[in-house]
């Protein structure tokens, strides 16, 4: 799983992923197209799944004007998902603000909340518990990655499917198979949005 701090040279990790025998080394979730034609692996095309799961919902989150990302800048998410949520936001006419922390969160009516890390997904519910608006009307709440927790809170997040990743890397081992597939990825709609 190849997500390494936004501050990390690829000259440095690509010399070393090179060195790996490309029949011994199989990508998950994250592509690393500077291994070549070659590589295999089950992964996500960040910007257009993110872009894809928020049009397809586009009726519940067009009754939010701002869109809020929490992505802070030491986390080794893919800087795609901004660009997928950007492009989202400029054709659907919102506005969209870009947060690297929120230690002093303050919120917004109408403004969909979208949170990369669990912490700051805490920080948000806090928030918005605390505040007069109301979830899932006034304020939305989406978060990376599915959960338990977030499942047992309520919260919806845009999500890949992580069974069938494992599943289909079991395959390509098991089979010797060598390709490249692009795992689902869905948004799961919960009350908090």
């Amino acid at each position: 799983m190849p997500h390494f701090a936004a501050d990390r040279s690829s000259k440095d990790y690509l010399t070393v992923m090179k060195m790996i025998d490309g029949d011994k080394l199989i990508l998950l979730d994250k592509d690393l197209p500077q291994l070549g034609k070659n590589r295999r692996g089950v992964v996500q095309r960040f910007d257009m799944d993110v872009y894809t799961a928020l049009k397809t919902h586009i009726e519940e989150i067009d009754k939010y004007k701002n869109v809020v990302l929490i992505m802070p800048k030491h986390s080794n998410h893919p800087r795609e998902i901004a660009m997928g949520i950007t492009r989202f936001c400029e054709e659907s006419q919102k506005q969209l603000q870009l947060l690297d922390e929120i230690q002093n969160l303050k919120l917004t009516n109408n403004t969909l909340y979208i949170s990369t890390l669990e912490d700051d997904l805490a920080v948000v519910i806090k928030a918005v518990r605390k505040s007069v608006y109301c979830l899932g009307k006034d304020i939305g709440i989406l978060s990376f990655n599915e959960t338990v927790f977030k499942e047992l809170l309520d919260i919806s997040v845009i999500t890949t499917d992580f069974k069938q990743m494992g599943a289909a890397a079991a395959e390509m081992i098991l089979f010797n198979k060598r390709e490249l597939l692009f795992n689902p990825f869905y948004l799961i709609k919960r009350n908090s949005f």
